[in-house]
């Protein structure tokens, strides 16, 4: 699958070459460097790298006496072309593939709060930064719901949800099998701060897989779900 947040960031770049004088070597480096990454992606007999190789090696035609300013206009028509391919890359991908561009899968309906702090760093592949910032804001959802501010964490969790006495009730009655799913749920909570949240965990750093990570956003979304339909 290509990385389009990848993709968008090449195309980027090239409004720092602009800046650039027109001898400058990082344009160069910066050719190759999306050279490679075309023939990385798609192969050496793909379209992109066939397509974008002619257009970077094409003939520069260069006269004796020819003003630098003349050089440096050239240099930033061919940036602006090398650019028009890209985008035309970038736009029949996302044809081909609309996925890439949806995120989060529509059909988890996640808490529109979760989506809001961790959606764009999923997509461009943060994913332990998208779990711990779905994190806070649940941390702060419940501070918010309870109007309890001088605890965090498990500690938070255990006052608000503490089984004699919960300042907000996940479910209602006070049944034994009412305030066992409630103590069931408690849990559920401590594990997000103790599990997730608590940075001695090993459960989240520098995670990889983005479907683990995304099971981890659905079950704080859960969680945040919960905490809209429960009394206060």
């Amino acid at each position: 699958m290509t990385d389009i947040a990848k993709f968008r960031k090449i195309i980027g770049e090239i409004k720092t070459l602009k800046k650039l004088h027109w001898k400058d070597p990082k344009t160069s480096v910066w050719i190759s460097k999306v050279l490679r990454y075309l023939k990385n992606e798609f192969g050496e007999d793909s379209d992109y790298y066939k397509q974008f190789y002619r257009a970077t090696h094409g003939p520069v035609a260069v006269s004796s006496g020819t003003p630098d300013h003349v050089f440096q206009q050239s240099h930033l028509e061919r940036l602006e072309r090398y650019g028009g391919y890209l985008k035309a890359f970038l736009e029949e991908l996302q044809e081909e593939d609309p996925i890439q561009e949806s995120k989060f899968p529509k059909e988890l309906k996640l808490h529109p709060k979760i989506v809001a702090v961790s959606e764009k760093l999923y997509r461009n592949k943060h994913y332990s930064q998208a779990i711990f910032e779905a994190v806070k804001v649940l941390e702060m959802e419940i501070k918010t719901k309870s109007r309890i501010r001088d605890k965090i964490g498990v500690n938070l969790v255990n006052h608000v949800f503490n089984k004699d006495h919960p300042t907000i009730k996940i479910v209602e009655g006070d049944e034994s099998a009412q305030i066992d799913e409630r103590e069931g749920f408690r849990f559920l909570y401590m594990g997000a701060f103790l599990g997730i949240k608590d940075p001695k965990s090993h459960s989240t750093p520098n995670l990889e897989d983005s479907a683990k990570a995304l099971e981890y956003i659905a079950f704080l979304s859960l969680l945040m779900k919960r905490l809209d339909e429960a009394s206060v």
